[in-house]
């Protein structure tokens, strides 16, 4: 981006995506606007982050909040976030729900940020998100590959901040790629 907007004379990361997903990244021109997120970006009365994922089995539907004790730790050199009684408290509000077949599509919000929080949550629950290669189903996931999802379905598909000058909203539509997997699956009640 710096190569193709070269009359930007300063342009940097203000947050990072894991590395599988997709979505909204928000980058800055300027240093204090960058120094100002970078020290906000865990106030999430600033800074709301929204997600589209699609978890294996039927999500309970009176589930609206996600609350883990999550702590990082090194597996076979990879790091993950797994839940123990002395992590760090994570929180994850469920937007949105719709099922599809024997899957439940859900928009997120981040009320934490923790490592890989959406996957360690969901995998504790026992409804691991399609495709994640650290904390999914490997089975499920080499039989949907045949099927066309050859990636982790998760979206950062918008990201709000606000401060007293006012808002800015980005959005990132679904990838064309998730979206036809989706389109795929049986809709159900």
């Amino acid at each position: 981006l710096r190569a193709a907007r070269s009359d930007i004379k300063k342009l940097d990361l203000v947050h990072r995506l894991d590395r599988a997903a997709s979505g909204c990244l928000v980058l800055s021109k300027k240093v204090d606007v960058l120094r100002y997120l970078q020290a906000n970006w865990a106030d999430y009365n600033i800074v709301q982050k929204d997600y589209l994922a699609l978890l294996r089995g039927r999500f309970c539907p009176k589930t609206n909040v996600i609350e883990v004790r999550l702590a990082e730790e090194r597996v076979q050199q990879i790091k993950r976030s797994v839940p123990k009684a002395t992590g760090k408290y994570s929180k994850t509000k469920i937007l949105e729900k719709s099922y599809f077949g024997e899957y439940t599509f859900v928009k997120l919000r981040l009320s934490t940020g923790r490592l890989h929080q959406i996957r360690a949550q969901a995998s504790y629950l026992g409804h691991p998100l399609l495709g994640d290669e650290i904390y999914g189903d490997y089975e499920l996931n080499r039989s949907l590959r045949e099927k066309g999802l050859k990636r982790l379905f998760l979206h950062a598909n918008r990201i709000g901040i606000a401060d007293r000058k006012g808002a800015i909203v980005v959005e990132a539509p679904l990838p064309q790629e998730l979206t036809k997997f989706l389109e795929g699956l049986t809709t159900a009640p």
